[in-house]
């Protein structure tokens, strides 16, 4: 997903997370950072629609867990990769539990994140 300044800018906005680091280049400067970096709000909705996604409509996202390490700033591009870590059946339900990696262009891995979703279970005729 290529970032622009302009998409940071408006995905902060949406949130309304008005952090300066979000949408002032001489803040997010002075805190080390080369650029305006993507807000908490934008790694959550990427992870989820990531694994929802592919798991489809009837999914369940259950749980969520992510750590942050390497911004991802103005100009950059996220990319994402994912895979099935494990499977069960439990009270009726598939659970799935998936590791995804969100990184920059270059490849460094900015967001790891493991999510928990349950699938309902189809009947084969």
């Amino acid at each position: 997903m290529p970032l622009p300044y302009r998409r940071v800018i408006q995905m902060a906005a949406a949130t309304r997370d008005y952090f300066p680091g979000h949408h002032e280049p001489s803040y997010a400067q002075a805190q080390g950072v080369e650029n305006i970096y993507l807000n908490t709000m934008f790694y959550h909705g990427l992870l989820d629609r990531y694994v929802l996604e592919w798991s489809g409509p009837a999914a369940f996202l259950q749980r969520r867990r992510m750590h942050m390490k390497v911004p991802i700033v103005a100009g950059d591009t996220a990319v994402l990769d994912g895979c099935v870590l494990s499977t069960d059946i439990a009270d009726g339900e598939g659970q799935v539990e998936v590791q995804v990696e969100v990184k920059n262009g270059a490849g460094v891995v900015c967001c790891p994140a493991t999510l928990w979703l349950l699938l309902p279970l189809t009947t084969v005729p």
